[in-house]
C-alpha cells in the first residue's frame, strides 16, 4: 500500500465549502438543464446514506469537492479512530457530483457496479493520504486515494457562463 503525508483541515470550513458546491450543481446543472429536485442535504434520514439531492433523472447524488487538479479525491475511512468506512463504501447514491467553487466545473461520477468493481480492483494503484480534521476541539482522522481522471470514466459538465 503506498501512503502519503498528513494533511489537516477544519470541519467547519468543510461543510460551508460543501453547501456551495451543492448549490452550483443546482443552479448550473439541475436548473440550468430543467432538471426537477429536491434537496435533502439537510435530512437526517438521508445524511446517513451520504445523499443531498433527489433528482428527477439521475435519482439520488452525493455532492462533493472537485479541486480543477485533474483528479478527484474518494474516501476510504470517514473516521479512522472508529474504523468507520468511508463515503466510497457506505454512499448509496447513484451518482457522485464533484464540484469546483473556483471554475464551477461539474464532473458526474456513476455509483455503480461497474464502477465499485473497478475501484475494488485498482485502489491500491493509488496512495492512500491520510488527513487530520478539527472541530470543537475534537481531532480525528481520515483516508482517501487521488484518482486522475483519466482512470476513471466520468462525465464533465461546464455550464457556459455569458459574458456581458
Amino acid at each position: 500500500m503506498l501512503t502519503q503525508k498528513m494533511l489537516t483541515q477544519n470541519w467547519n470550513n468543510c461543510l460551508k465549502k460543501g453547501k456551495i458546491k451543492e448549490k452550483i450543481f443546482q443552479e448550473d446543472f439541475l436548473e440550468y438543464l430543467n432538471i426537477g429536485f429536491l434537496d435533502v442535504s439537510n435530512e437526517q434520514e438521508y445524511q446517513k446514506s451520504d445523499i443531498d439531492i433527489i433528482a428527477q433523472v439521475l435519482s439520488s447524488i452525493d455532492v462533493k469537492p472537485y479541486n480543477d487538479r485533474q483528479y478527484i479525491s474518494l474516501e476510504e475511512e470517514s473516521v479512522v479512530e472508529n474504523k468507520k468506512r468511508g463515503w466510497m463504501y457506505e454512499s448509496q447514491a447513484k451518482y457522485f457530483a464533484f464540484v469546483s467553487t473556483t471554475t464551477r466545473t461539474i464532473l458526474i461520477l456513476k455509483n455503480n457496479i461497474d464502477f465499485q468493481n473497478w475501484w475494488m480492483a485498482n485502489k491500491e494503484n493509488y496512495n492512500l493520504i491520510t488527513q487530520k480534521t478539527e472541530r470543537n476541539n475534537q481531532v480525528w482522522h481520515s483516508t482517501h486515494r487521488n484518482i486522475p481522471l483519466r482512470d476513471l470514466n466520468i462525465a464533465w459538465y461546464k455550464k457556459n457562463l455569458k459574458t456581458k
